[in-house]
């Protein structure tokens, strides 16, 4: 069984100190929620989290060469398709050395990132 009272105490002394390593900033442990549960002062400020890809330039895209479609961005993932080379596509976006690609409205899959070229 838990006793209330001691977990009351560790949490005062630990919240704000997570709270601290988490922000870098030093806390405040002195304002309180219901039941006299600390929180840390100032609040944690999470940072929005980074969008996975990378936004392409707007415009047209075709393969430069004969590539395999593969459903993750990695090298051993499931080739789901083989496209030719020249073949027009939609850049949706970038993820490291990988291209996310698109034909026709329908999600295909990942390509590197150098066989897409823009249409000029």
């Amino acid at each position: 069984m838990i006793d209330l009272n001691s977990l009351k105490a560790y949490l005062e002394e630990a919240v704000p100190r997570w709270s601290q390593r988490l922000s870098g900033l030093p806390q405040d442990p002195s304002i309180k929620i219901s039941n006299n549960f600390p929180i840390g002062y100032p609040l944690v400020q999470l940072k929005p989290p980074t969008p996975k890809l990378d936004t392409p330039l707007p415009g047209e895209y075709f393969l430069g060469r004969e590539v395999q479609v593969r459903s993750s961005p990695e090298a051993g993932a499931l080739v789901t398709e083989t496209p030719k080379e020249n073949t027009k596509v939609e850049v949706l976006g970038f993820q490291g050395d990988w291209t996310k690609i698109s034909q026709r409205g329908a999600t295909r899959g990942w390509v590197p990132r150098d066989a897409v070229k823009p249409l000029l």
